[in-house]
């Protein structure tokens, strides 16, 4: 039985370090819905690849945690 896929270390972390922490469980809970149902529908290459794009186009001013709440 092969291992279920998991999305790219590198980019789930730097959405984690962006993200404002009071939407972090909601919008990490979806990316990683949608991740494991392209897995099913297109394969793991093609959906770890989705997950890089989708993690760099919401790096957005509505989403990005406050400069303070980064340096503390």
């Amino acid at each position: 039985m092969k291992p279920t896929p998991r999305p790219p270390h590198l980019f789930l972390r730097f959405f984690r370090w962006y993200c404002n922490p009071q939407l972090l469980r909601h919008i990490e809970g979806d990316l990683m819905e949608i991740f494991h149902e392209r897995v099913m529908q297109r394969g793991a290459r093609r959906a770890s690849r989705q997950f890089m794009i989708d993690v760099l186009l919401l790096f957005r001013p509505g989403i990005v945690r406050h400069k303070k709440a980064i340096t503390s």
